[in-house]
């Protein structure tokens, strides 16, 4: 019989594999499970790894999971009782168990001493928390309804008046103060494809120009020839940026991107002209303010929970004193 240790040094409860190759005549018989080993070391598992037979001889590896939780140097010589014989390996085997040190904050700490328990569920704290959810469920089903008697007599959406459709040069800057709401959440690819594409269907209204379909250089020279009197400084840099981020894979800054959008507006606002300038919003026709009457039961009830939320505190701190003890 031979003997192996994966690992001859270890620390306490860790674990090794013991292996056992076993030759014998096949008319002996072995209880594999029956290991004879120190009796600090211990058998946690195993399992035949290798079962052969040649001729009348058959042979046996087997795999044992051990550990020990005793340090010290040992050295054994595992044993099978097989047909009242035991039979030893061949080797002797060396098993180095160390011991952990333990820092300050590993110590093991002295048992807690038995806290009195302060708080008990007395009929008095039963009922005053059952009229606490009670006089709650009152105030929200008030408030509930209380709000649907509002909502018939005074609907949600206001009287409008007829608007005139928004300038082109309105609905640009309303989009880039939209995308500049939310910025933050976007990279610079996604941000400028947003910032171009505003710009792009600004100029297709304003200039007449299908942008959708051109290249940053096409637009520019459409536009140069439409707006012959203005300078198209701030168009370009925010296109040219733009297809850095996009194509160039070009991350840019905050700031960076903060600067193409106030380009962005200038642009816009150069080039909207006169007869597009916009036009302030109509706005919605206000509500009248009613006089309310109080409603003197909700204000009770609202006393009656506030009166039972004191009530309750001393119950409540007890409880807390016990959960985070």
């Amino acid at each position: 019989m031979q003997a192996k240790v994966d690992n001859m040094v270890l620390r306490i409860g860790e674990q090794t594999t013991l292996r056992i190759t076993l030759t014998a005549r096949e008319a002996q018989s072995f209880d594999l499970s029956r290991l004879i080993l120190p009796k600090e070391i211990e058998v946690l598992s195993w399992a035949v790894a290798k079962n052969e037979q040649k001729d009348d001889e058959q042979t046996w590896q087997v795999d044992y999971i051990v550990t020990c939780f005793a340090p010290a140097n040992y050295q054994f010589q595992p044993t099978f009782i097989a047909q009242g014989d035991s039979i030893r390996s061949d080797n002797v085997l060396r098993l180095n168990v160390q011991s952990v040190e333990l820092t300050g904050n590993d110590q093991p700490r002295a048992p807690h001493s038995l806290i009195e328990q302060p708080f008990r569920l007395s009929k008095t704290f039963i009922a005053l928390l059952l009229m606490f959810l009670l006089t709650t469920l009152m105030l929200l089903r008030r408030y509930k309804a209380k709000k649907k008697v509002l909502q018939k007599q005074h609907p949600l959406s206001p009287i409008r008046t007829q608007q005139q459709p928004l300038t082109p040069a309105a609905e640009a800057i309303r989009a880039i103060h939209a995308l500049r709401s939310h910025e933050k959440d976007l990279n610079s690819n996604d941000y400028y494809t947003q910032l171009s594409a505003i710009l792009r269907l600004y100029i297709a209204a304003r200039f007449d120009i299908q942008a959708q379909q051109q290249t940053s250089s096409q637009i520019i020279e459409a536009v140069e020839k439409a707006a012959k009197s203005e300078t198209l400084t701030e168009l370009q840099n925010v296109l040219h940026t733009a297809d850095l981020a996009k194509f160039a894979r070009h991350e840019l800054t905050l700031s960076e991107q903060d600067g193409s959008l106030l380009q962005a507006l200038a642009f816009v606002e150069k080039t909207k002209g006169k007869a597009q300038e916009d036009k302030p919003a109509t706005q919605p026709a206000l509500r009248t303010k009613t006089k309310r009457k109080t409603d003197w039961l909700t204000v009770l009830l609202l006393i009656v929970d506030a009166m039972l939320v004191l009530a309750l505190c001393p119950y409540l701190l007890n409880l807390f004193k016990i959960i985070f003890a």
